[in-house]
């Protein structure tokens, strides 16, 4: 996968050099572990394979259409995922010289992650060219002699180097400059207008905001292996019904629980606050908040009919952390096994509500957050990001804000627990506060006093005692 990586890179820069109107784009996204996923797009312009009459020539190459900033490219599209820090250093170090090998000005650097002490990331990234289009240029001019200086520039007018990483929060400490935009915790790096220089970007683990705490949820012992049974389920979402070939297995209870497949939770989701992408690398890896990368087999039944399950195996994995999901296992009449979960679990562990009603049948609420954390974290945000750590009065602030959060959660979590106590269970105000009746002996002895008599403490005692 490397090679082909930086394979296409290599040709799409050596391609580039003879005719312009490139495009090299890459988005990072960084894990809190760092580990990650690398995207890239590598293309010319339509304009320029039609004007070429290229397009038998990349559809050889295998190369394909997509679109970038509202403008369309033929080119080839990579991406690889990594599992820490090294990996991600040997991936671009090897796309780096691959470039290198073709162009030497137009190389990007390097870029180097490591992590912290404190647990944050820092991201390093050393340019050595002072200006990389000068550098390309004067490449081009050695290429094609009889071009002019206007012909050279226009062949680099539409020419984008363009490298994002986006961290799992916002960033405590950076290097700014020409060609570097940060927006919390996403850097933007134009090649053709950054400096010569070194540049560093650092989150803190510590300090920073954190991945977003994930629900719970308790595994619970199923048969190893059994006869699932075929369901068509209807879920309203956003409004809107969506039908899915649903598995279910017999309750504990007499009822039916019903399992769905990972990917099509992710798909339906897939766009909204609660997003999330799968991968495989052994065991199950969800990515809370990434986008979803779809494999064209979502929302379509690999197979049909009652099916025999296996429990399944393989580990769930979120933040680095198994969790222990109930999951079975279905596999197709070639082998290719799909793993199923219980929606409402999957809802528990990454914050989504998944309720029933008579007249809605199964409904998903999408809310990331309580508004009490929502609010926190805006306040948190504003008050103490970028630079502002070392405030001690706004942080004790922020804590404190904290706090509240957390109460007012757990109050409002208590208040959906109270929504399913019967009506009768509940006493009236006027219930509650009402006079209590003294008992008969009591209300007896009350009576025998000389209410009149008594004026202090004392007096109420010495009636008592006299008797």
């Amino acid at each position: 996968m490397k090679k082909l990586f930086a394979a296409a890179l290599a040709l799409s820069l050596m391609a580039s050099l003879l005719c312009g109107c490139m495009c090299q784009v890459a988005d990072t996204v960084f894990q809190p572990d760092g580990s990650g996923t690398v995207d890239a797009k590598f293309g010319f312009s339509e304009e320029l394979v039609s004007a070429m009459d290229m397009s038998g020539q990349m559809a050889e190459n295998g190369f394909t259409y997509f679109r970038y900033n509202d403008h369309g490219y033929y080119g080839d599209q990579a991406s690889e995922r990594f599992a820490d820090p090294d990996a991600f250093n040997a991936i671009f170090a090897e796309v780096s010289s691959e470039i290198s090998e073709v162009s030497g000005p137009a190389t990007p650097g390097t870029a180097t992650l490591s992590i912290a002490s404190d647990g944050g990331l820092t991201l390093t990234v050393q340019n050595t060219q002072a200006d990389r289009r000068s550098a390309i240029k004067k490449e081009l001019a050695k290429q094609l002699p009889d071009s002019s200086d206007a012909q050279l520039d226009a062949l680099l007018e539409d020419m984008i180097m363009t490298y994002r990483f986006v961290f799992p929060e916002a960033l405590t400490d950076y290097t700014g400059g020409a060609g570097i935009t940060v927006e919390e915790n996403i850097v933007t790096i134009d090649c053709l207008a950054l400096k010569a220089g070194t540049f560093r970007f650092t989150t803190s683990q510590t300090d920073g905001l954190h991945h977003r705490q994930l629900g719970t949820v308790t595994q619970e012992s199923i048969p190893a292996s059994s006869t699932a049974y075929m369901r068509r389920q209807t879920i309203e979402l956003d409004g809107h019904d969506v039908t899915l070939q649903t598995y279910a297995l017999p309750g504990a209870n007499g009822g039916e629980t019903n399992y769905v497949r990972l990917r099509d939770v992710a798909s339906l989701l897939s766009g909204t606050k609660a997003q999330f992408s799968v991968d495989w690398d052994g065991n199950v890896v969800i990515v809370p908040d990434a986008s979803y990368v779809p494999n064209g087999t979502e929302l379509k039944a690999p197979f049909s009919g009652d099916r025999r399950y296996q429990k399944a195996d393989a580990k769930t994995v979120i933040y680095g952390e198994s969790i222990p999901f109930t999951a079975i296992l279905l596999t197709d009449d070639q082998g290719g096994g799909y793993t199923y979960y219980k929606l409402r679990d999957l809802g528990k562990v990454l914050n989504f509500n998944v309720s029933w009603s008579a007249n809605r049948g199964i409904y998903i609420e999408i809310q990331i957050k309580t508004l009490f954390e929502e609010g926190w974290g805006e306040i948190d945000h504003s008050i103490l990001y970028p630079r502002r750590k070392g405030n001690a009065m706004l942080t004790e602030f922020s804590e404190l804000l904290n706090r509240l959060a957390g109460m007012g959660d757990e109050m409002g979590s208590f208040y959906r627990r109270l929504q399913v106590v019967p009506d009768e269970k509940f006493q009236s105000k006027e219930t509650i506060v009402r006079k209590r009746e003294l008992k008969p002996q009591v209300k007896a002895a009350v009576e025998k006093r000389d209410l009149n008599e008594i004026h202090t403490m004392d007096d109420a005692v010495w009636s008592i005692l006299k008797e």
